[in-house]
């Protein structure tokens, strides 16, 4: 017989590992600003970073954007841009 728990766990593995790249992108962001960005605030599609934050947040980040890639990189996260 079909076991609908065993078939719902992959969805779970499928969310922590989601989060656990929002938290990395967060904690990299939030290296070069002064304000502080939560994983919520952070979408990933297709190697593209969308933040929600406040137009002054988000003109710090564009300032930093070289610098905020350069340290996804070095955590093997492959970026194509951030908006």
């Amino acid at each position: 017989m079909f076991n609908i728990s065993i078939y719902l766990d992959k969805f779970k593995n499928i969310e922590s590992k989601s989060s656990g790249l929002k938290t990395t992108i967060a904690d990299s962001v939030n290296k070069f600003l002064k304000a502080s960005l939560d994983k919520k605030d952070v979408e990933v599609k297709n190697g593209v970073i969308y933040l929600k934050v406040n137009p002054v947040v988000r003109n710090e980040i564009f300032i930093n954007k070289v610098n905020i890639i350069k340290e996804l990189g070095l955590k093997n996260l492959a970026v194509k841009g951030i908006f």
